[in-house]
């Protein structure tokens, strides 16, 4: 548990924790991996960019090996998680504190600018995320 809140406070992968302390489970993992792609593919255009810059994140933010990174993104491509957002949703507001979700936030922002343009298409879903996780 000291543990959990030294990582959170030294902004250590602020995302291996849930609210509880408890590390993150896959499925919450998923949760997040999945709603940033959404921004990924929100303009059409899936760039290597994006791609890669949403791969470190994850490998950072949540303390993950490569290969661990390589598989969320490689499930979350999946046409299954495009029915799934709904509960991904839940999952992530469940989970994690406001400040968390605000983080989650600027991952998305930081994910569709890593091709330094921030499409219209980009934009509206870095907002609707922020507001269905009631930020």
């Amino acid at each position: 548990m000291f543990e959990a809140l030294k990582d959170f406070f030294q902004d250590r992968a602020p995302l291996k924790y849930d609210k509880n302390g408890t590390v993150t489970s896959e499925h919450i993992r998923f949760a997040v991996t999945a709603l940033l792609w959404q921004v990924i593919q929100a303009d059409d255009n899936v760039l290597c960019m994006e791609t890669d810059k949403l791969f470190r994140l994850l490998t950072k933010e949540f303390d993950l090996s490569k290969e661990d990174s390589n598989e969320l993104m490689s499930i979350a491509q999946s046409k299954e998680s495009l029915y799934r957002v709904e509960e991904f949703l839940d999952v992530v507001k469940e989970n994690f504190t406001e400040e968390q979700r605000q983080h989650i936030i600027e991952m998305a922002r930081n994910v569709a600018l890593s091709d330094e343009t921030l499409d219209n298409p980009e934009a509206l879903t870095v907002d609707l995320l922020a507001h269905q996780l009631g930020l």
